[in-house]
């Protein structure tokens, strides 16, 4: 054995336990927690009417109606899940869990290349902890799948354009048609501009241009998208209108935008997705300072060795923000795309001149990382135990004690002026929003046993004979589950409810 290879070995083990404990405890998140209103669980609910009315070409944003804010990549990922493994909230996210490992494993894979294992082992790492990464590793949204097509995208790039080879090549070209399934146009932005100024700048954009058969790439990726953008027009008619015009423009330009047909529009000020970015990348953004003050010595040294991979992945790190910057309409999960090229920055900063330097900073990055996965284990437990955090952002327990006391009858279940998605992916359907008295009345009508939830503040706002015919069963959280009465039931509800 050389000298210093034990050290060595114990520092791999090390970066081994922080790996695996990362995944194991995202697999165990992404098998007890709840999928969460309102994005995960409208995310999963269309996901799951996509398995159960087994249409695969249009979403749906209820029983036929189309959602037309999202292409359908994401959502066929989760479906494959839930037609394998049942309507559970792992089957909607092992997809993407299984997504977020093979881009890991790319990351590392294609970093060993350009450093050496011990440099592409923490960068792997640093990606997987970052806190974005982390969430978006099994959460039911289309960030990771857009992520995952940028990176994929840009790997190819750089490897046929330095290597020659055309297999990277092709997949430069489906990695563009993936980001048109994933997220649409916007995609094509995120891959394309990294690489049009990085070429412009180290004076490469003819040889890029001549390397590269862009034409038959664009056709290749068209191949791959316009089939689906095409029917899903040919089937509802609109959508293309909406969702290029509506989604790619206004939804950014126009602040408080009120077109916005699936929700509200969010009104984020300008600039603000510079401080998504710094949250998205902690810890390690906390690095961003120190590296400049700790490896001013051999930072324009590293800069100059490898000037054109940094170069490149500031491109890759500052699109979305440079893109979203004066955008008011933005979410925390924008910054993802570009997560990966901020990471390679800080890995070829920190990039020591020998590896008994970077097998110490495997050390310290392996440590942090295992520190990360044991704080979330934690705070999942604790967040498990108290109740009230579940209850207020998912309904899983409102339709479980539903399911109980129905003890396995039809019982219809009804949401009293609130859509709660979570609620209608755990009844597989059949929970509804109603918002005006005369419906409540003639549910009272009907033979089946319904309930009613409604928020406690409102319990007492609702008309008298509605309140004698619902009995409150249970309270969870700020909810009241209301069993529907009748006969005997009914006078003893009008005595306690006077």
């Amino acid at each position: 054995m050389k000298p210093g290879s034990t050290r060595r070995n114990k520092v791999w083990f090390l970066a081994m336990v922080a790996i695996t404990a990362l995944i194991t405890v995202r697999l165990w998140m992404a098998e007890t927690v709840p999928v969460t209103d309102a994005t995960e669980s409208r995310y999963a609910e269309i996901s799951r009417k996509m398995v159960e009315t087994a249409d695969w070409i249009t979403p749906q944003y209820d029983y036929n109606v189309p959602f037309w804010g999202k292409p359908p990549l994401a959502f066929w990922i989760s479906a494959a899940g839930i037609e394998l493994l049942g309507p559970t909230e792992f089957a909607a996210r092992a997809g993407i869990f299984l997504l977020a490992i093979a881009l890991s494993v790319l990351f590392f894979l294609w970093l060993r290349e350009i450093f050496e294992p011990v440099s592409a082992a923490s960068a792997m790492l640093m990606m997987f902890s970052s806190v974005l990464y982390f969430i978006s590793a099994a959460a039911v949204m289309t960030d990771l799948v857009l992520a995952a097509a940028v990176m994929l995208g840009l790997i190819a790039f750089w490897q046929h354009f330095h290597h020659s080879s055309r297999s990277w090549e092709l997949v430069l070209y489906c990695a563009i048609g993936m980001g048109l399934l994933a997220k649409g146009p916007i995609a094509v932005i995120f891959i394309l501009f990294p690489i049009v100024m990085w070429a412009i700048i180290t004076r490469n954009f003819l040889a890029a241009w001549r390397q590269f058969s862009w034409v038959k790439g664009a056709v290749v990726a068209l191949l791959l998208a316009a089939p689906w953008y095409f029917l899903a027009e040919n089937k509802t008619p609109g959508f293309l209108e909406y969702f290029i015009v509506g989604e790619h423009l206004n939804r950014f330009l126009v602040s408080g935008w009120h077109g916005d047909l699936y929700g509200h529009a969010h009104s984020a000020p300008t600039g603000m997705i510079w401080l998504y970015w710094l949250g998205a990348l902690f810890p390690w953004s906390l690095v961003l300072l120190p590296v400049i003050y700790l490896r001013r010595k051999i930072l324009f040294e590293n800069w100059h060795r490898h000037q054109r991979l940094i170069l490149f992945a500031v491109l890759w790190t500052v699109c979305p923000l440079l893109l979203f910057t004066f955008a008011h309409n933005i979410l925390w999960t924008y910054p993802l795309p570009g997560l990966p090229g901020a990471i390679v920055v800080l890995v070829a900063l920190l990039a020591g001149k020998d590896e008994n330097d970077n097998t110490q900073f495997l050390k310290i990055v392996s440590v942090v990382a295992t520190l990360i996965a044991l704080l979330c284990a934690v705070l999942s437990v604790y967040v498990a135990k108290e109740t009230t955090i579940y209850t207020k952002h998912s309904q899983k327990q409102v339709v479980a004690e539903i399911d109980q006391s129905c003890m396995g009858a039809d019982c219809g279940i009804y949401y009293w002026e609130n859509r709660f998605y979570s609620a209608e992916f755990y009844s597989q359907g059949r929970a509804k929003r109603i918002d005006k008295p005369e419906q409540l009345r003639q549910l009272m009508k009907n033979r089946s046993k319904d309930f009613l939830v409604v928020a406690k503040d409102d319990f007492s706002g609702l008309p008298e004979d509605i309140r004698q015919n619902f009995i409150p069963v249970k309270q969870v959280g700020e909810l009241l589950v209301l069993k529907e009465a009748s006969g005997e039931s009914a006078n003893k509800a009008s005595q306690r409810n006077p």
